[in-house]
C-alpha cells in the first residue's frame, strides 16, 4: 500500500511540475465552508499541460480548526460560452496548528461550475469532497479567478 501512494504521489508532482516551465493558466482565491460551517480561504492555481487538463496546486487555512491543507491534482474543464463546469481530483496533507506530528493525508473529488464575466476573468464555485483515513468533509466555496 504504501509503494502504492508514494507512486501516486511521485506521478503527481510530476504532473505538477512539468507543466510549471510555463505560466499559470489561473490564478484564484476562494472562501468556503468545511464541515458544515468552519470557515476556510484560499489559493489556487493550475497550469494547462492538454487542452481540456491542467495540474493544480492549492493551499487553504481553516479559521475555525486553525488546520492548513496543501493539496496537488488534475483538473478538467470544458468552456461553454460564458460557463465552464470543471472537475477535480487529487491528494494532499491537513497539517494541525503547532503540531509536526498532525499530518492528516487526504484525496479529494469535486467539481462545479466558472463564470466569465470577461475572456480572462469571472466567479468560480464549487463542491470539493476530502476523505482522509478517520473522515470525510466537504467544501463548498465560492472565489474569483483570473487566466493568463
Amino acid at each position: 500500500m504504501k509503494k502504492i501512494v508514494h507512486l501516486i504521489i511521485v506521478s503527481l508532482i510530476i504532473i505538477l511540475l512539468l507543466p510549471s516551465l510555463t505560466s499559470a493558466t489561473e490564478l484564484s482565491i476562494f472562501a468556503g465552508t468545511e464541515n458544515g460551517g468552519e470557515k476556510v480561504l484560499g489559493l489556487y492555481g493550475n497550469w494547462g499541460f492538454l487542452p481540456f487538463i491542467s495540474s493544480e496546486g492549492e493551499y487553504s487555512y481553516n479559521y475555525t480548526t486553525l488546520n492548513k491543507s496543501f493539496a496537488i491534482g488534475v483538473s478538467g474543464k470544458f468552456k461553454i460560452s460564458f460557463f465552464a463546469p470543471f472537475a477535480r481530483a487529487g491528494i494532499g496533507l491537513r497539517a494541525e496548528e503547532f503540531s509536526y506530528s498532525g499530518l492528516h493525508f487526504f484525496y479529494y473529488i469535486g467539481g462545479g461550475l466558472k463564470f466569465y464575466m470577461a475572456p480572462l476573468f469571472g466567479l468560480k464555485a464549487g463542491l470539493t469532497v476530502f476523505n482522509e483515513k478517520s473522515r470525510v468533509y466537504n467544501r463548498f466555496y465560492v472565489g474569483i479567478f483570473i487566466e493568463i
